[in-house]
């Protein structure tokens, strides 16, 4: 059937795409780091390049991510703790693969204007909005680049074609794994990319067993040298179980997943709390319904998404059988980026939430099938059915954007509020001297802390904060950095390694009692008192060190 006239042509969605992205992300370059990102730059000055190989051989199951760890602390050798630097490097990589989504999506639909509405679902989408707007976290993008180039060599004999046979499994196998080295979440392409190998139609059989042999002894290899540590210690589903058995985990999960990357989590937090007031009237904090009710409604929406999909599945095969196999892999993506999170050991994984930092993937594949929806809709029997799925798209589009440039600005103005805070107290501190002293007054509490905790506007312990951002190039010694010293959020005290002593507190007797146990000079100490109503910060320390006296 021939596709009806568009409402737009394939020129003005591209054009529509790039404004897209300049709206949404302008001031994504000025975001400043957040909270554990910190103290990873405690890891860099305690690790040096060991950080690299952090991971690697341990006996739980931890993140060892090579490559991402030598693009970060090659960026923080260079560049220091230059926020921008990472910011613009994450932007580069987040619209790299909407570019290679761009180009999978012309190879699938074979025409610019579903590849082009694909692009852009991926590029305005929230769901993925912490990993793109975290500075140092949006490194672990790059991740997806070395997936879907990996998928484009699968699916165009001609991409890369002078690479053919054995040779070119093995370029898949070399893709996999710098994704696996990037971020372990893409540790659902070892069941995708075989899935996609299979489901060819213009190679031969022979032609798929040398794209997937060298494919799965790679993939068999890593899961052995990764976890040999983790089996021979506790055995790997031991490692991970949460008393729930292993098939219900593995299905609520997935059906978890599916629900929050395409219903969200503010829509399903809304239903969550509607359901809540009907069937449990007498409980309805918030801890209960994100811990319990929040949970069964994602996998419900999840269960109802795989059905409807299925059935989606059977009237494409009808109509055309090889975009069919396509919307089957990519919903099979979507499933799959579901499965490393099975690993998450421990009372860690016992989540209900996703946060958005994980749903990269998953969100790759939801661009892909909003594709579909909108290149079928273009050839239904029926306007109505084109009208009513391009409405749908333009509201996941528009709605997307929307909510990613709110959360790009209040990234910006907390961010900005931050780093204004650092610099002042640095340009106070030209030097530290051999035992320095940190104290500070606020009059708020944040971030859900009782009014009797006031602290700093800052996620994680400011103290840690201000020992990592002012010993930047007058370095303490390592046993500093950067464990657990000073960084829970609420955290006070004072250390001392090798002549050098830091400490911070907001306990003004606490303070009186350290500077004089550790007979610390009054000039040591240095006070600043913060107002959440002017958004302002005073130099106090005159007045504290009078007060020590």
């Amino acid at each position: 059937m021939k596709p009806k006239e568009t409402l737009f042509s394939s020129r003005v969605l591209l054009f529509f795409g790039i404004v897209i992205f300049i709206i949404i992300y302008y001031k994504t370059p000025f975001i400043f780091f957040q909270q554990d990102e910190i103290f990873g730059f405690g890891l860099f000055i305690r690790n040096g390049w060991r950080v690299v190989l952090s991971g690697l051989g341990s006996n739980t199951v931890v993140h060892f991510v090579p490559l991402t760890m030598s693009i970060s602390y090659l960026i923080y050798k260079v560049f220091g703790m230059n926020y921008w630097i990472y910011n613009l490097v994450g932007m580069s990589f987040h619209l790299v693969n909407g570019i290679l989504v761009y180009q999978i999506a012309k190879r699938i639909f074979k025409e610019k204007a579903s590849a082009i509405i694909t692009a852009l679902v991926f590029i305005s989408s929230n769901v993925a909005s912490e990993l793109i707007m975290w500075p140092v976290i949006s490194i672990n993008s790059i991740a997806l680049i070395f997936s879907l180039i990996a998928w484009l060599v699968v699916i165009d004999e001609n991409f890369l074609r002078y690479f053919r046979g054995y040779i070119r499994g093995i370029l898949i196998s070399l893709l996999f794994l710098l994704a696996l080295f990037s971020v372990e979440y893409s540790a659902g392409l070892i069941l995708f990319i075989p899935i996609v190998i299979l489901l060819k139609e213009e190679i031969s059989v022979k032609a798929k067993m040398k794209l997937i042999i060298p494919f799965v002894i790679t993939g068999f290899s890593y899961l052995i040298l990764r976890f040999i540590s983790v089996l021979s210690n506790q055995g790997l589903v031991n490692g991970v179980n949460r008393g729930t058995l292993f098939p219900a985990r593995v299905f609520n999960l997935v059906m978890q997943y599916s629900g929050q990357l395409f219903l969200g989590q503010s829509l399903l937090l809304s239903f969550s709390k509607f359901f809540t007031k009907i069937f449990y009237p007498l409980n309805t904090s918030d801890a209960f319904v994100e811990n319990n009710v929040y949970l069964v409604v994602a996998i419900i929406a999840g269960l109802v998404l795989v059905i409807v999909s299925y059935l989606m599945y059977l009237k494409m095969k009808r109509i055309n059988n090889l975009l069919s196999k396509h919307f089957l892999s990519i919903f099979l993506l979507i499933l799959f980026s579901s499965l490393p999170f099975l690993l998450i050991p421990g009372q860690a994984g016992n989540f209900s939430i996703f946060s958005s930092r994980y749903m990269y993937f998953g969100l790759a594949g939801m661009a892909f099938y909003y594709g579909f929806i909108y290149y079928f809709a273009k050839r239904a029997k029926t306007t109505i059915v084109y009208v009513v799925s391009s409405l749908l798209i333009f509201l996941v589009v528009a709605s997307g954007a929307i909510s990613n440039f709110r959360k790009s600005e209040q990234l910006y103005v907390i961010g900005k509020t931050r780093i204004n805070i650092l610099q002042t107290i640095s340009k106070s501190v030209l030097e530290l001297p051999p035992k320095v002293v940190f104290y500070t007054e606020s009059n708020a509490p944040y971030y859900g802390l009782p009014d009797s905790e006031k602290v700093m506007p800052f996620q994680s312990g400011f103290g840690q904060t201000l020992l990592i951002f002012l010993t930047q190039k007058n370095q303490l010694p390592k046993d500093f950095y950067p464990g657990d010293y000073l960084w829970d959020i609420t955290s006070q005290g004072y250390e001392k390694f090798d002549g050098r002593g830091f400490g911070y507190f907001r306990d003004f007797n606490l303070l009186k009692e350290t500077v004089k146990k550790y007979n610390i000079p009054e000039k040591s100490v240095f006070a600043f008192s913060w107002s959440s109503k002017n958004n302002s910060l005073e130099n106090i320390s005159d007045k504290i060190r009078q007060d020590l006296k």
